[in-house]
């Protein structure tokens, strides 16, 4: 989905839909509802109004399954999928990124986390993984594996704990550092 966007609009999707005024409204996931053939529940959203305005918020029990992993024991209308947010990664700014910035490879570079289930987000709000965080907050939860999501489109079910070197240069997109093994 977030490879057909940047396709349609030569961007991945901002990390949120903003206001005018650059305020935060509705999370990324809203904006790829039409390329995860969600047209419809897209339509329904007003895009310039909040997650929790009074149109906004019936929304949240209408959730695709697509961000409700099987097996996940997760409050209804909340999601572990988040993106990593900060000034290196993908998802950066009141604009999408675009694949041409991910220096590093798609390939290394971490595109989506799937946090664990008491960790998840309401999923039209813009509240995601602050990459930026002290590494025990940014990890705090983690098992002893990770579903990662990679900026090419495979996720990997990555060990835990990583050394935190290794984990803050899979979320940034172009800091040449090389990635061992992870697997």
């Amino acid at each position: 989905a977030m490879h057909m966007h940047h396709d349609a609009k030569n961007s991945f999707p901002a990390p949120a839909i903003v206001s005018n005024d650059g305020k935060p409204l509705l999370s990324w996931r809203v904006a790829v509802l039409p390329y995860i053939e969600q047209e419809a529940l897209y339509r329904k959203f007003k895009l310039d109004e909040p997650w929790d305005s009074d149109n906004n918020k019936k929304l949240i029990q209408m959730m695709p399954k697509t961000f409700a992993p099987e097996g996940e024991n997760l409050q209804p209308g909340h999601t572990p999928y988040v993106v990593p947010v900060g000034k290196q990664t993908m998802f950066f700014g009141p604009k999408g990124g675009k694949l041409g910035e991910v220096i590093d490879g798609t390939s290394n570079t971490v595109a989506l986390i799937q946090l664990p289930a008491n960790r998840a987000v309401i999923w039209t709000k813009p509240d995601d993984l602050d990459a930026e965080l002290p590494f025990d907050a940014l990890t705090k939860g983690f098992g002893d594996r990770v579903n990662l999501g990679f900026g090419d489109g495979t996720v990997r079910r990555v060990k835990f704990p990583l050394k935190e070197e290794v984990f803050r240069n899979l979320l940034n997109k172009a800091d040449g550092n090389p990635i061992p093994q992870i697997d």
